[in-house]
């Protein structure tokens, strides 16, 4: 959603004026990264691919901008030790093994608790 909206607000700042007004304008505003500009007048068309072309730029900097900081939060839960804890799993409990099925422990409730 950030990035639609960056992309659409931009590409509105963006394009001429005289352009702005026009009823294409809104179809394109709201595909991203598509810098399909065949729906405008042949004269406006490079103002338009530029301001497309600026607005996917933009946008695509946002989202790696994003994932970046995604990855550095996962980073940083990591590195406070915020994981799956292992528990010690007691094989010579299941008498045919992992084929046959779970332990006695199975998850530490029984089986037939709800």
């Amino acid at each position: 959603a950030a990035v639609a909206g960056s992309f659409s607000s931009v590409v509105a700042t963006r394009l001429p004026t005289a352009v702005r007004a026009s009823a294409p304008v809104a179809q394109v505003a709201g595909r991203p990264f598509v810098i399909d500009a065949s729906a405008f007048a042949l004269a406006e068309r490079p103002a338009v691919r530029r301001a497309l072309v600026g607005a996917s730029l933009d946008a695509f900097r946002i989202a790696i901008g994003i994932a970046a900081a995604l990855a550095a939060f996962s980073g940083l839960l990591s590195l406070l030790g915020l994981s799956n804890r292992q528990r010690p799993v007691r094989a010579e409990e299941c008498a045919g093994g992992a084929l046959v099925g779970a332990s006695v422990d199975s998850a530490v409730e029984p089986v037939g608790a709800v």
